[in-house]
């Protein structure tokens, strides 16, 4: 039995390793497909500046925010502001 959510912002956060930011381009369709039906999601992508453009025309993700080593206190703020539901971080940072 599955239990369907009703999650509304998404924050999936993997920084480094082209390769294995590649490997969780599946997470937003099975996250799409764990809500509840009728219901819309926003999923954002933290990556780094560098892998970003392989996402930005992924429709799966509402937004991509790309970190470049300096805006930490700006992306900080973006995702206070931003209230993600939730925070899947396989980067292990936060």
């Amino acid at each position: 039995m599955t239990t369907k959510h009703n999650l509304k912002k998404i924050l999936i956060i993997r920084l480094t390793s082209i390769g294995d930011v590649v490997l969780t381009t599946h997470l937003p369709r099975l996250l799409k497909n764990n809500c509840k039906e009728g219901s819309s999601i926003e999923i954002t992508l933290l990556t780094s500046k560098k892998i970003a453009p392989l996402f930005l025309s992924d429709n799966n993700y509402t937004n991509i925010l790309q970190f470049d080593g300096k805006n930490i206190d700006m992306l900080n703020n973006e995702i206070l502001n931003e209230n993600f539901d939730v925070i899947l971080d396989l980067q292990k940072i936060v």
